[in-house]
């Protein structure tokens, strides 16, 4: 028999950045841009695995899939990291026609209502590498320090003295 669909209420302040179906069409993924991914079954929404694969440190997920028999589900974010997670599909089935046949319809607002509120994971917040990694593309942070040394403002600098230098040469070599 058919199980009814529910609404899903999607954490506050948790943007989705991912939506994609297991090949059977069985099962809906969702991911987020703090690192989360949900596993719904397509036929029972209202009732989801969370898996976190990232801790906001890895960025946004970007692409998630799985293979043909609902076992291995790659997830990979936006820094390039890919992550492996063991998926039983089976087990997600069985536990949503569980909790489907003890919720009473009355409760499924109250049940919906306890979703928690995930803090945001704001991007400035992420853990990015100071050094090289093989397999990373390298993000430069932005200097903040007002007194820091750029080394185009000291090859300005050059440039300026050596220009006054000659402009002072010119100068003696028409006085003489």
């Amino acid at each position: 028999e058919p199980l009814a669909t529910l609404h899903v209420k999607l954490p506050a302040g948790a943007v989705a950045t991912h939506l994609s179906l297991s090949p059977d069409e069985h099962v809906v993924f969702l991911g987020f841009a703090d690192g989360r991914v949900w596993a719904m079954p397509s036929d029972n929404m209202g009732y989801y695995v969370c898996m976190q694969v990232g801790d906001c440190a890895s960025g946004a997920v970007r692409s998630i899939s799985v293979d043909n028999e609902n076992h291995v589900l790659v997830v990979a974010t936006g820094d390039g990291a890919i992550s492996m997670v063991n998926f039983s599909a089976g087990n997600l089935f069985t536990a949503a026609e569980a909790m489907h046949r003890n919720v009473d319809p009355e409760d499924i607002p109250t049940l919906l209502s306890l979703t928690t509120a995930v803090p945001h994971g704001d991007a400035s917040q992420w853990d990015i590498p100071d050094t090289e990694s093989p397999g990373l593309v390298m993000v430069t942070k932005d200097i903040e320090d007002p007194d820091h040394y750029s080394i185009q403002d000291a090859k300005l600098r050059t440039e300026e003295e050596n220009a006054k230098a000659l402009a002072e040469r010119q100068k003696r070599r028409v006085r003489e």
